[in-house]
């Protein structure tokens, strides 16, 4: 019996920090780890279904324990970036929470100028630091979010899982030029946020899908449209036939039948008929 006091003691000392922490959902068995791990896949799982602000109430759980340096960052991280999300997905004129996790973020980043400084933890921050500025709906500022999605586009074109390197490069390309919330009169381009081109040449370089080939050529015809390089000009037709050629099936199938018909009107072939 006495051999086990300890550990009996060691439970209840963390039954009781769990407690006065507001983790009282978290068995307290797990221990300080445990008790991490769990909030942190409850807290993505909310994260993934889009509830913000749920994620958002689990992290700032998870900021109460005595973390690890890295897991300290992700958490850190976590609690600004679901911050800004919740706050956009309501009507609350109110911006302060938003540009008050934005400045928490621009923090955690200042100081990692050199490349070896870049990990995982920078490239999410510099990802979520754009979207704060493109997608909530009453205030997208595309030059401030392009200048994030840029670094973020070249962390991962240089990262070395392939896979998940390139599931990251192409989502953020398709919400570089479709933010969610859109109105129904949107195009690409609308808000003047044109990608480069040699960023929209790379998606469909590394596109497996005939979905994402689709998406990315409709990209790059409407990305060449108003260029006059004659080399792009050719690319304009080839990318705008293979996305009306693929059906009425994709969300591009109409804007490009629109899109491609204008452009045929001022710059496309004169043929003269009988």
């Amino acid at each position: 019996m006495t051999s086990q006091k300890p550990t009996l003691l060691k439970l209840a000392f963390i039954a009781l920090f769990l407690s006065v922490a507001g983790l009282s959902d978290v068995p307290a068995a797990t221990g300080n780890e445990g008790a991490y791990g769990l909030l942190k896949k409850q807290g993505e799982s909310y994260f993934q279904k889009e509830s913000f602000a749920k994620a958002h109430e689990v992290y700032l759980k998870a900021q109460k324990l005595d973390l690890s340096p890295p897991d300290k960052r992700w958490v850190d991280f976590r609690v600004a970036d679901t911050q800004w999300r919740s706050q956009a997905g309501t009507n609350n004129p109110d911006r302060s929470k938003m540009e008050q996790a934005r400045k928490r973020l621009q923090k955690m980043i200042r100081d990692r100028v050199r490349t070896e400084q870049q990990d995982r933890i920078w490239v999410e921050i510099q990802e979520s630091l754009g979207d704060s500025w493109w997608f909530p709906r009453n205030s997208r500022n595309w030059s401030a979010a392009w200048a994030h999605y840029q670094k973020a586009l070249d962390w991962w074109g240089g990262a070395a899982d392939i896979n998940l390197a390139r599931t990251r490069y192409l989502n953020l390309i398709w919400n570089a030029a479709t933010p969610p919330n859109r109105e129904l009169y949107f195009y690409y381009g609308y808000y003047g946020n044109y990608i480069p081109v040699n960023f929209l040449e790379n998606a469909l370089k590394i596109s497996q899908k005939k979905i994402d080939r689709i998406h990315a050529h409709y990209l790059v015809a409407m990305a060449f449209r108003h260029q006059g390089n004659i080399y792009q000009q050719q690319r304009v037709p080839e990318s705008f036939e293979a996305v009306i050629e693929a059906g009425k099936s994709t969300d591009w199938y109409d804007d490009a039948l629109y899109f491609y018909a204008e452009w045929l009107s001022g710059s496309g072939e004169i043929i003269i008929m009988e």
